[in-house]
């Protein structure tokens, strides 16, 4: 059944191609995700609500840094599924 619904979706997401799965997928969902957390969570874990902080200018180079990870590892795992899709479900 969840097998069935799979193939299902898989078949409505090929025609639309590879270059809009890793814009719609990996780039506006997990990339946006592992900013999000990357960027803003992880530094209110280990600073707390410091103001200071959030105004320093290590906040600044982590985000510019985490925009970049977070963007090429939401392509990159949105490439990867990709290719696992193709060769499960074609």
């Amino acid at each position: 059944m969840f097998e069935e619904r799979n193939r299902r979706v898989w078949k409505e997401i090929k025609p639309q191609g590879l270059k809009s799965y890793m814009l719609k997928w990996g780039i506006m969902k997990m990339g946006l995700v592992l900013f999000v957390a990357v960027g803003f969570i992880s530094p209110l874990v280990d600073h707390g609500f410091s103001q200071s902080y959030f105004q320093s200018e290590n906040f600044i180079y982590r985000l510019i840094i985490s925009a970049i990870t977070s963007l090429l590892g939401g392509l990159f795992l949105a490439f990867s599924s990709w290719r696992e899709l193709e060769k499960k479900y074609d």
